[in-house]
């Protein structure tokens, strides 16, 4: 009887401590840096943006997405934070009631998602939500081009394009790249990697970056569709900076004039 007991107590405290060491190798995984992360990005604001109380913004990790707040956007939550954004994280499947309470919503490269869930977003922006969507791989091209076909823009399969660099003459230049009127917010120097080719389908869409991004109005809405989801990261790539950590390029005001226009702030 007593070994049995014996027995017993051995299996509950060979239990605990194989409980106890699988819970902190989770919590030390879920600490550690993503790869390729610049965990040493400090955002730089050239100007004031918001107080405490700034639109609140949503970036998705619901849908197999690439980069999300815990991860390869981590830095790009920290400059929206800096300029005053209160950036929460989807966990969940788009409902109206999950949605109503954002300003902007970040889909960066997501794996799939239901009608349902497509049908609540363009219900949201038609309605005033403003909506970021990313997509620069296989296999995140194919469920996002049913969200970009629905505001009028197609994302091409194959095509590929070369890097981005300097605007486009100033009478040409869209909100996004101009920044707001009394400040000096213009973005210049964009670098953006090879990535998938941005098609219109209607005259709603405007290109903010030849082929790479766009931007369209849809009811009270707004949609901003990009074709580099790194351009708003912060990575070391080769012990590079790329991304909105990159010296001397405009990318962290790119990132910030697209919520600054997606919040109808500019």
């Amino acid at each position: 009887m007593r070994a049995a007991l014996g027995e017993g107590h051995t299996v509950l405290r060979f239990l605990f401590w194989l409980g106890l060491a699988l819970a902190l190798a989770g919590l030390v995984w879920a600490l550690m840096p993503t790869p390729g992360v610049d965990t040493s990005y400090a955002p730089r604001l050239r100007h004031p943006h918001f107080g405490r109380r700034g639109p609140v913004v949503l970036i998705d990790e619901a849908h197999g997405n690439t980069h999300t707040a815990p991860g390869l956007y981590g830095p790009l939550a920290r400059l929206l934070g800096a300029a005053g954004y209160r950036v929460q994280r989807n966990r969940q499947p788009f409902l109206a009631a999950s949605l109503e309470t954002c300003s902007v919503l970040i889909l960066a490269n997501p794996s799939g998602f239901d009608a349902g869930e497509l049908d609540a977003v363009r219900i949201w922006v038609r309605d005033g939500g403003g909506l970021l969507l990313i997509a620069d791989r296989a296999p995140a091209i194919e469920p996002a081009r049913l969200f970009a076909r629905a505001f009028g823009v197609d994302i091409s399969r194959s095509v590929l394009t070369p890097a981005t660099g300097a605007a486009e003459p100033s009478g040409l230049l869209h909100p996004i790249r101009s920044g707001r009127l009394d400040f000096d917010e213009t973005t210049q120097l964009l670098l953006l990697a090879p990535g998938p080719t941005l098609l219109p389908l209607d005259s709603s869409a405007r290109e903010v970056i030849p082929s790479r991004a766009a931007a369209i109005e849809s009811g009270r809405g707004r949609v901003v569709v990009l074709t580099d989801a790194d351009a708003l990261a912060a990575r070391l790539i080769a012990g590079k900076p790329y991304g909105i950590n990159t010296p001397n390029a405009d990318n962290d005001q790119l990132a910030l004039n697209i919520l600054l226009w997606l919040s109808k702030r500019i």
